[in-house]
């Protein structure tokens, strides 16, 4: 006697194997697009970090080593002067004031603070930090603390919560608030 038996799946259990599949596939996949977005974001966090470690630096020594200072009346800039000369009006075109100030760009990835050697408008500029925009608190970008000190107080990171600019860095805003102050010293000057 011969028996009737056929090897294979029947339709109903190809079905139930491609959907316990496609289940399988899906999770993954949105585990690696998790985990990717969350990747990003870190490496943004850890950018931010850095930027804003190297702004720092380079404010305060750039304000430190100058005399005296005066805060443009928009406070987007500062100028810095090296001595008293350029600060009583003495020959002040000897003395071309440097300025530090925020430009911004067509978005908060391409605004920046730069530093100006030869003075505000003047060429060349030397980017000391991107992804730059007015800090959170609504503090001006920079404002005189005393009467040779200045804080400069900007965001690093993405553009403020409710922007229409998009979000590129990841799930969640990425970036910090900076807040630093450099105080004129003339390190640079002749002691009596």
């Amino acid at each position: 006697m011969r028996k009737n038996t056929r090897s294979g799946f029947t339709f109903a259990e190809v079905l139930i194997a491609s959907a316990a599949g496609m289940t399988i596939v899906a999770a993954v996949l949105s585990l690696y697009l998790f985990l990717s977005g969350e990747g990003r974001a870190l490496r943004y966090q850890v950018e931010f970090n850095n930027k804003a470690r190297v702004l720092q630096t380079a404010f305060e020594d750039l304000v430190e080593g100058n005399y005296c200072l005066l805060v443009d009346a928009d406070n987007l800039g500062v100028s810095v002067y090296p001595n008293e000369a350029a600060m009583a009006g003495r020959n002040a075109a000897e003395y071309l004031a440097e300025w530090i100030g925020y430009e911004a760009g067509t978005g908060v990835a391409s605004s920046k603070i730069v530093h100006r050697p030869n003075g505000k408008g003047n060429a060349p500029a030397r980017v000391l930090c991107d992804w730059v925009s007015p800090a959170d608190s609504g503090e001006p970008v920079f404002h005189v603390v005393t009467g040779s000190s200045v804080s400069l107080c900007v965001h690093i990171g993405d553009p403020p919560v409710g922007s229409t600019e998009p979000d590129t860095t990841g799930p969640g805003r990425q970036g910090m608030n900076v807040i630093v102050i450099g105080s004129c010293r003339n390190l640079k000057r002749k002691l009596d």
